[in-house]
């Protein structure tokens, strides 16, 4: 078994899907690698749990109910009806020529031509074009459960790969809308930028097997 990353795993990929600009839907992809110590990458995952206390009479009631002797009233009893989330924060740097571990460019945006800068597409340009054509994406795509909302197509999850967590990795890549994401832009350091991804996953309800489970009927 390898005790060191493979290449892939030292890949960040987030995957945006909508119509930034009243051109059509389609992908944008955004990447970031940690390959050596000058570009550092960073993750967090942490499960938000969300659980129900009952404490005091209540718990006399579930003695009751349930036929088990409690033995006090000085302790909870917490009920995890699974509304919990799962997040990851995912931090690193940009840079314009920015290379994956096996020396290929990192895509950002819809194109990934590093020879034109576009509205949407800021590929092997300066992190201060990335910074903008990130936030170009975010503010004009929507994000959520549905790929269609209030007649915006385009508006399903985002999708992030990281480490494991991706396609022909161990484990699924994530489905998530995206928390409070930025890039950074220092005067001290005006060629690199530093980005930092806080994602929550959701279900995609235009998955049949997550409509399914979500189906009150």
């Amino acid at each position: 078994m390898s005790q060191s990353l493979s290449d892939a795993d030292q890949v960040v990929r987030l995957t945006i899907t909508g119509d930034p600009d009243g051109t059509g839907v389609r992908d944008g992809v955004f990447e970031f690698a940690s390959g050596d110590s000058q570009t550092p990458m960073t993750a967090t995952e942490e499960l938000r749990t969300e659980t129900r206390a009952f404490g005091g009479t209540p718990l006399t009631l579930f003695s009751d109910i349930t036929g088990i002797d409690l033995g006090t009233e000085n302790k909870d009893i917490a009920l995890d009806f699974g509304s919990s989330t799962f997040a990851t924060t995912l931090s690193g740097v940009v840079t314009a020529d920015q290379r994956k571990p096996d020396g290929t460019q990192c895509q950002w945006g819809d194109t990934g031509d590093d020879s034109t800068l576009t509205a949407t597409d800021a590929t092997g340009a300066h992190p201060a074009y990335k910074m903008t054509v990130l936030g170009e994406w975010i503010k004009n795509t929507r994000q959520s459960s549905v790929n269609e909302l209030l007649g915006q197509q385009g508006g399903g999850p985002a999708k992030v790969e990281y480490l494991t967590r991706r396609d022909d990795g161990v484990h699924e890549p994530m489905e998530v809308v995206l928390e409070s994401p930025s890039v950074t832009l220092s005067g001290g350091s005006p060629t690199i930028a530093d980005i930092d991804l806080t994602v929550v996953e959701v279900a995609n309800l235009d998955n049949p097997i997550d409509a399914q489970a979500n189906d009150g009927r």
